[in-house]
């Protein structure tokens, strides 16, 4: 009797990809999961994806960022970069916005066919959804800098930031939302008085989430009807991209041997069947943006 394990033929060709991770934490471990939960639910059985995840103690990356080592992290990105494509990894992602500063030596380092620009993913969405005119939240170091905003223009999207609300938003990434603490007093701030103004002077078409902590507060489902109203956007919602959920996006098609930047039905599909049962999961949790409710503590989600 033959007991040999006959294989499947697979739809697709897995790859290995390496994450360098762990800034923070909290948002490492979502995409982890995401990517997990996503990749297999397109292969189905026991598949779970090659995924090679670095993480660094964020302690001292930020002791770095705050005394403008740049030059030193660029140097410690590329070095964990290129270790990791010398172990078997066939693309490169870094699970942080602003750590993308060290973008242009990683990609040096490595190639850029090798590297996965969590800018280059969040633009592949806004243009799936047809949006162009976006206003752009993550820390100070992001929204000042030109590493995310040049790399979204070269996909023909406009860029603006809430410069007057930059340092209260660096602050609530980094002193709440990388201690997981989310604070309804977070909220009504941006939703209530940041996104509007913004909406209203710019003609916002849409809202990027450039911090992949950012989503644990504030996101589409917990504020976008409210702020489309304000922009009379077709529907009545204000479309959200979360820089976190569209990297694991590009993330799990590379780990299908995909263009992570490609527009793919199976992996769509799968992220639209996660994201509705995360839903249902939270739906007693999630809190409306409305003036009747922002005493109440919204509760941190993924999408």
């Amino acid at each position: 009797m033959n007991n040999c394990v006959k294989y499947v033929p697979l739809k697709y060709a897995p790859h290995v990809v390496g994450m360098i991770g762990g800034m923070s934490v909290h948002s490492s471990q979502s995409m982890e999961k995401i990517i997990q939960r996503v990749f297999n639910d397109i292969l189905g059985e026991l598949h779970s994806a090659d995924l090679i995840t670095w993480t660094v103690n964020f302690h001292y990356i930020r002791q770095h960022m705050l005394n403008g080592n740049w030059d030193y992290l660029a140097e410690e990105m590329s070095r964990l970069a290129g270790s990791l494509v010398k172990i078997g990894a066939t693309k490169v992602a870094i699970a942080s916005n602003t750590m993308h500063q060290t973008a242009p030596q990683v990609i040096n380092a490595i190639g850029e066919d090798h590297f996965i620009h969590i800018a280059d993913c969040a633009a592949a969405q806004c243009r799936q959804i047809g949006i162009k005119r976006v206003l752009f939240l993550g820390t100070k170091e992001s929204m000042e800098g030109n590493f995310i905003r040049e790399r979204l223009e070269r996909h023909g999207l406009t860029f603006y930031v809430p410069y007057d609300a930059m340092e209260e938003i660096d602050e609530i990434i980094f002193d709440h939302l990388c201690h997981d603490v989310v604070q309804a007093e977070d909220l009504e701030f941006l939703a209530g008085h940041v996104l509007p103004e913004y909406i209203e002077e710019y003609n916002i078409e849409g809202v990027i989430l450039g911090c992949t902590e950012l989503s644990m507060l504030i996101n589409e489902r917990n504020c976008g009807r409210r702020l489309g109203a304000i922009a009379g956007y077709r529907n009545g919602i204000l479309p959200f991209v979360d820089s976190m959920t569209e990297h694991a996006r590009g993330i799990v098609k590379a780990c299908l041997g995909l263009d992570p930047l490609l527009p793919n039905l199976d992996v769509d599909v799968a992220f639209r069947k996660l994201e509705r049962a995360e839903k249902n999961t939270l739906a007693h949790s999630i809190v409306s943006v409305s003036n009747s409710n922002y005493g109440t503590t919204p509760k941190p989600y993924s999408f």
